[in-house]
């Protein structure tokens, strides 16, 4: 062989060996990434594990392998070789140590279960599954615009509307035109806002600078403004006022944020 085609081929395999090391790189921090949602609540299934050691063979070996009900009969052999067993939260994920592609996304993660059962723990959860539980998206919401389940309108910055019950506030949310999404275009067309100021008015739905406990998260529903504006975006939520009177609320999500964003309590 020539010294020219020995380096060529020396190169060549230095190139693959760090394009791959690369890859392995970019693959690892993908599946060791957090997920969007990392608190749980009591209606989130899991399965846990005595340590990662076992987690991670029930997770390559049994239950982040097959789709459908063939992944049920090879979950049922995996807890018996494992030790593994099936459980219930409401837990929280501190770290991310593999996922797999399976009939949703199955993380294998390090957490904490929370409530009387406080304790660490390793597991595996279906996080397409516990993602879209109500539960997991009320807890998400809480931790941004109430934390402790508290919500403070004071700020000037926040907008926040008091409504008779909970079934008006869902009213006015509803009265909001539906914003579709083109994915042909970045461009979409201001909402006509007028239907759901008139349900405002209409509905005795007033704007409020109190505190109130929040109990539930129902429908949201997206106002896009003309211009360089942010928009809203309206949820309904079910709360208590400081007399413990179930009332409705309207919350701009939009301008809660950017409100905290700017310190505001």
């Amino acid at each position: 062989m020539s010294g020219s085609a020995e380096k060529i081929r020396i190169l060549t395999i230095i190139v693959a060996t760090v394009v791959g090391s690369a890859l392995s790189g970019a693959a690892l921090a993908q599946n060791t990434e957090m997920p969007t949602a990392t608190r749980f609540p009591a209606e989130a299934a899991f399965i846990s594990c005595a340590d990662e050691a076992s987690g991670r063979r029930m997770l390559t070996e049994f239950h982040g392998v097959r789709a459908g009900s063939a992944d049920e009969m090879l979950l049922e052999r995996g807890l018996n070789v494992t030790g593994c067993r099936r459980d219930t939260g409401p837990f929280r994920v501190t770290q991310a140590f593999d996922r797999r592609e399976a009939s949703g996304t199955r993380l294998l993660f390090k957490g904490r279960r929370e409530g009387r059962r406080a304790s660490p723990l390793v597991g595996i959860v279906n996080l397409t599954e516990a993602i879209a539980l109500p539960q997991t998206q009320f807890i998400g919401w809480l931790d941004v615009y109430a934390p402790g389940g508290r919500l403070s309108a004071r700020s000037d910055d926040k907008l926040v509307f008091r409504c008779p019950d909970l079934a008006v506030a869902r009213r006015v949310v509803a009265a909001i035109p539906e914003t579709p999404d083109n994915p042909l275009t970045t461009f979409v067309p201001p909402t006509d806002r007028s239907p759901f100021e008139r349900a405002l008015a209409g509905e005795n739905c007033t704007r409020t600078k109190a505190s109130f406990r929040v109990i539930g998260l129902h429908e949201r529903a997206r106002v896009v403004l003309p211009g360089r504006s942010q928009g809203e975006n309206w949820v309904a939520l079910s709360a208590e006022d400081s007399d413990g009177r179930a009332v409705g609320l309207l919350h701009d999500d939009v301008r809660a944020f950017y409100a905290r964003r700017a310190g505001a309590p």
